[in-house]
């Protein structure tokens, strides 16, 4: 019986040990007996950060964490796990005026009594940027070696439960896991990895391929047994309240117990669509006030209807169910290509109605719940930009020792304002010379990392830019990745701002 409670730092410890693991399972195994170390009441938030998955009961940001590392010079002596368990679960209680002072204190505290490389770890944590080479799919195989329950029942589980740390908690507290998804309850959708060819995407789905249009909406499962009906998010959020009227119109549909799957979009009177964040904005305030905008579902997949777990069938078999449960307009516009020419003129029919691009399905792949997998494949247009570094992160696991997680600056007059970070891109060899570069740039040193002199310019592709508050250039870049070194290009040669803001007209123009 493990008697210790589990110190932080040890987590850190092997965080890096998995991280340089390259067989997946090695890794499995590893998690395995570590969760074999913890105490009970540990296993559910260990498990947690082992797969990477973001704390959503709180939300901290980039100025929380900097205001409450402000005034701390001295590492402390380590913490232990159940202290970090403690402070998210009195997070969740802080409501009101004077929350964000009393969460800023309560997190220096925190830090003060931790060691340097736990403070980075719990920083990347706290703000959803922790990478070490275990995501969910791992740790549900470990998981499931460690209770000893088949795996598809873990999975089935893990749709139910909504993340990895309520898998956990039930599991110890004795739950017996069922393989059919259960009506009313929030599921885990499915998720897809991403290429930028079709050639590569199509080396994943081969022919012939499912292929939607990419709809950037809000993700929604729809769950209906007889009158009543529940519209979950994908981060499970319960939107039924929220969308009162689209829900009535749901329930005109003849079948009484179905769960399905789609995005949710509003369109102006042309069918144009609206940006993804007016969206999410529009689905929180009064429709009333919008009335050119109209609420559009796209629906493209169906996991249950009546007893019928339909997520085991096929793609191609999931899809004609879904042609006889819904309304033609309410199923997203999709084409079954049998060859790279159909595909290549589906994708610039689907970018001219000003969605985003394609996702590809393999035609006899079954539904994951909660997993990403290259089943499906998304497909998009993307823009490059010639940006400057002008931070860089400390890296940890495979990348440990090298400063490999680069803030982005787009150039505006003489001051270089921060559109987004990644740490994508770049082989070992230029992550080492990168990081010898970097180091003769330094400005200022961080606990994260350092603030260097603008002089790197690297060319980043991204799929869109959007508007946003968490950087003073009130931008930011979705899904940058760095495409190549610009050794060749002063920062005065870097594009500046007035090209940014030219790429997102475009993207704004694309949706209408």
């Amino acid at each position: 019986m493990v008697s210790k409670n589990i110190g932080l730092s040890e987590l850190v410890r092997f965080s890096e040990e998995i991280s340089s693991i390259s067989s997946n399972i090695e890794k499995i195994k590893r998690i395995k007996d570590f969760l074999g170390n913890c105490k009970k009441e540990e296993i559910p938030l260990v498990s947690s950060i082992i797969s990477g998955e973001k704390i959503s009961s709180i939300f901290i940001g980039y100025s929380t964490i900097s205001e409450a590392l402000e005034s701390l010079k001295d590492e402390g002596y380590g913490i232990e796990v159940k202290e970090l368990f403690d402070f998210i679960e009195r997070g969740k209680n802080l409501k009101g005026e004077g929350t964000r002072k009393e969460r800023i204190s309560e997190l220096s505290n925190l830090f003060s009594r931790c060691k340097r490389e736990e403070r980075i770890f719990l920083a990347k944590y706290l703000i959803g940027e922790l990478k070490h080479g275990a995501g969910t799919g791992i740790v549900l195989k470990a998981l499931s070696s460690f209770f000893g329950i088949d795996e598809e029942k873990i999975k089935v589980e893990y749709a139910k439960a909504g993340s990895v740390f309520e898998l956990s908690k039930r599991m110890i507290e004795g739950v017996e896991p069922e393989e059919s998804l259960p009506y009313l309850s929030p599921v885990h959708p499915m998720l897809a990895y991403q290429e930028e060819s079709i050639p590569s995407a199509l080396k994943r789905t081969g022919f012939p391929v499912i292929c939607d249009f990419k709809i950037d909406g809000v993700r929604i499962i729809v769950s209906r047994k007889g009158e009543d009906l529940r519209i979950f998010s994908r981060k499970l959020r319960d939107l039924s309240e929220d969308l009162k009227e689209f829900a009535r119109e749901i329930k005109k549909i003849p079948f009484k117990e179905f769960i399905i799957d789609g995005e949710l979009i509003a369109e102006d009177e042309s069918g144009k669509p609206y940006p993804f964040q007016e969206i999410i904005s529009y689905i929180s305030k009064t429709p009333s006030l919008f009335s050119p905008w109209r609420i559009k579902p796209y629906f493209f997949d169906v996991l249950k209807l009546g007893n019928e777990e339909v997520w085991k069938k096929t793609a191609f078999e999931r899809r004609e169910i879904l042609k006889e449960l819904l309304p033609s307009d309410w199923i997203v516009p999709y084409l079954i290509a049998k060859d790279e020419k159909d595909v290549s003129e589906w994708m610039e029919e689907s970018i001219k109605r000003g969605h985003e691009g394609l996702v590809l399905k393999k035609i006899d792949s079954p539904y994951y719940p909660g997993k990403r997998t290259f089943d499906w494949i998304k497909l998009k247009k993307f823009f490059t930009l010639d940006l400057v570094i002008i931070g860089a992160e400390w890296g940890h696991g495979r990348r440990k020792g090298w400063l490999s997680d680069y803030h982005l600056g787009i150039r505006k007059g003489d001051k270089f304002l921060m559109v987004g970070k990644t740490f994508k891109g770049l082989t070992d060899e230029e992550f080492k010379e990168m990081t010898s570069a970097l180091l003769n740039l330094k400005k200022e040193e961080m606990e994260w990392g350092l603030i260097v002199e603008p002089k790197i310019v690297v060319e980043v592709a991204f799929d869109e830019i959007q508007k946003s508050n968490r950087y003073d250039s009130g931008f930011s870049l979705r899904f940058a990745r760095i495409k190549r070194i610009r050794w060749d290009k002063s920062p005065q040669e870097s594009d500046d701002f007035q090209n940014l803001i030219k790429i997102f007209e475009i993207f704004r123009k694309r949706k209408g």
